[in-house]
């Protein structure tokens, strides 16, 4: 069994997220981020919650992201959009703490948006 199959969602999402980061994760956290750098956190935040997504349960979830020209990133299931983020969504997250938070609760809220039924989406949790 590996490590990360002992981890539960939150840690597995943070996991994602530092691996999203690479070398840049230290710098995530800083309380003055370039835009360029709260774009990466962005970028990084949402492919880490579909990277989960679809590992879990090898569950292939379709989910895709359309960058904007806003600087805003659209989430869509299929041709449905699920939501739309944009650096205000990443910007307070000041430590591993809130990113674990926030990447469970928007995880819970896509499980729940891309037609999961609930015994799929407990089990997926577990």
């Amino acid at each position: 069994m590996t490590l990360t199959n002992q981890l539960n969602p939150r840690e597995k999402l943070i996991v994602n997220f530092k691996s999203k980061c690479g070398p840049d994760y230290q710098k995530i956290f800083l309380s003055k981020l370039s835009e360029d750098l709260l774009l990466l956190k962005l970028n990084c935040y949402l492919n880490s919650l579909i990277l989960q997504i679809n590992n879990s349960s090898n569950y292939d979830s379709n989910l895709k992201l359309i960058y904007n020209k806003d600087n805003s990133i659209s989430m869509f299931s299929d041709i449905t959009l699920l939501n739309t983020y944009t650096i205000e969504n990443v910007v307070n997250i000041q430590n591993e703490n809130q990113l674990g938070l926030s990447l469970f609760i928007d995880w819970g809220y896509l499980l729940n948006n891309i037609d999961k039924s609930k015994k799929e989406q407990l089990v997926l949790a577990l």
